[in-house]
């Protein structure tokens, strides 16, 4: 992550060879609470293991950016058109296959909010 924002080539050079379990598959693994506005009767479930697992799929994609765009050896080298459509196609298709409790028309909380933000560019 850092790299990506910081426009260096990331400290680890490939993500951690073991993947996060699939949250339905195993959601204990992640662990969850439910929460309740003030103001509502109703109780939510945080999803918390969909949005733990879906920002870190983001973070991978990220970092596959960070590693491409700011390589230290030949740093002038521009990124062909292809490439980025690839990553702009990893993009829209981790967006597209958001998990439903965090996809934008069901968003509820502030960590959900921050996801989209940073899908457009506001964070």
């Amino acid at each position: 992550m850092q790299g990506f924002y910081f426009f260096r080539v990331p400290l680890l050079s490939e993500p951690p060879a073991i993947p996060l379990p699939e949250v339905d598959e195993y959601p204990e693994w992640y662990g969850d609470f439910n929460l309740q506005y003030p103001v509502s009767p109703v109780i939510v479930p945080a999803n918390h293991g969909h949005t733990i697992n879906s920002v870190s799929k983001l973070r991978l994609i990220l970092h596959h950016i960070a590693r491409r765009a700011f390589r230290d050896k030949e740093p002038n080298e521009w990124m062909s058109w292809g490439e980025a459509m690839t990553l702009k196609s990893m993009l829209d298709n981790w967006f597209q296959n958001l998990p439903e409790p965090i996809k934008p028309r069901n968003v509820v909380f502030p960590w959900h909010l921050k996801i989209q933000w940073v899908l457009r560019g506001k964070i």
